[in-house]
């Protein structure tokens, strides 16, 4: 009979169940993992994203001129790169896309690196806090 410290954990499904919405990227930015709390909310499937770039697989809302979610994120993934030091960026409105239609949302995200054994940075780790709420009684009040 093993004990509990005798039990090899399963990270991946303790990622996948993690409370807070992160999503992984390799240096290429294509998705290697995803929490379930950061599918959930945009109406995706795991085995639909992983391998996809992020910013393909989350794109600005066609109908939107304004939109340039996906070019803040890829130059935030990018400084992450170049600089190798993780950094919050400032409310960012990044409408989501759910069931052929756009929600307007307010996210704050962060992005950290994961360094690999020859120091370089392997993965990002892409967070957001959905904002939404808060954003909208600020702008109404």
């Amino acid at each position: 009979m093993s004990t509990q410290h005798e039990r090899i954990l399963d990270f991946s499904r303790l990622f996948n169940s993690a409370p807070a919405p992160y999503i992984v990227v390799d240096r290429e930015f294509r998705i290697v993992a995803a929490t379930d709390s950061f599918l959930a909310p945009a109406g995706r499937k795991r085995e639909d994203i992983l391998g996809k770039v992020i910013t393909d697989e989350f794109g600005d809302n066609p109908d939107d001129p304004d939109a340039n979610g996906t070019e803040v994120l890829s130059t935030a993934l990018k400084r992450v790169l170049t600089e190798r030091t993780g950094h919050t960026l400032p409310v960012q409105r990044y409408d989501i896309e759910i069931d052929g239609r756009f929600e307007e949302r307010y996210w704050q995200p962060l992005n950290e690196p994961v360094f690999g054994d020859d120091g370089e940075v392997e993965y990002i780790i892409h967070g957001v806090q959905d904002v939404t709420s808060s954003t909208k009684k600020a702008r109404s009040a």
